[in-house]
C-alpha cells in the first residue's frame, strides 16, 4: 500500500509531526501551501477568522494523492478549527476509495470539535484513526512516542 502524509504547517509543529509519521510509515510527504499571505499579525488574524468561518483558500501541493491507498492529513488548529489550507485540500480531493487518518497539532488541550469538524469535512464512510498532539516541539520525546504508537494502529500495507 502506498501511503502519503499531507500537511499544512506555518510554524513547523505540524511539519515535524508529518515528517515523523512519514518516516515511520515509509510514506511520501505532500506539503500543502496556502497561497494567501499568512505572515505577521495580520496573517494570524485573517487566518484565524478564515479558519473559524470555515473558508477555503487557494493552495498548491507538492504531489497528488491519486495513487495512494492511505492518506494521512495533518493540520494545526486555528481558532478551534483546521486551517483554511487543510480544509481546501480535503474538499478538493476524492477520498472515497482511500484509507484516511487525521492528525492535529495545537497549543492547548486535546480538541474534540476540531477533529470532529475535520472528519465531517471529508466524505468517507471509513476513517482509520486520529491523533491530536499539543506542545509538539516542547515535548519532543513524548510526541515521538505518541506518533510511534499511533502509526502502529494505522492500516498495514497490502501484500503486492
Amino acid at each position: 500500500m502506498k501511503s502519503v502524509v499531507a500537511y499544512y504547517s506555518k510554524t513547523g509543529n505540524t511539519k515535524f509531526v508529518a515528517e515523523k509519521i512519514a518516516n515511520r510509515l515509509q510514506a511520501d510527504l505532500c506539503e500543502i501551501k496556502d497561497k494567501k499571505n499568512r505572515k505577521g499579525i495580520w496573517g494570524f488574524l485573517t487566518g484565524s477568522l478564515d479558519a473559524r468561518r470555515e473558508k477555503l483558500t487557494e493552495i498548491e501541493t507538492s504531489r497528488s494523492i491519486e495513487d495512494y491507498e492511505l492518506v494521512v492529513v495533518g493540520s494545526p488548529v486555528w481558532f478551534g478549527k483546521m486551517t483554511p489550507a487543510t480544509r481546501t485540500f480535503i474538499v478538493n480531493n476524492n477520498f472515497s476509495k482511500k484509507k484516511v487518518a487525521f492528525f492535529l497539532t495545537l497549543g492547548g488541550n486535546k480538541p474534540e470539535n476540531p477533529m470532529e469538524n475535520m472528519k465531517k469535512t471529508v466524505d468517507i464512510s471509513i476513517q482509520n484513526g486520529d491523533l491530536a498532539l499539543s506542545k509538539v516541539l516542547e515535548q519532543r520525546e513524548e510526541t515521538i512516542a505518541k506518533i510511534t504508537k499511533w502509526c502502529k494502529e494505522l492500516p498495514k500495507p497490502s501484500a503486492t
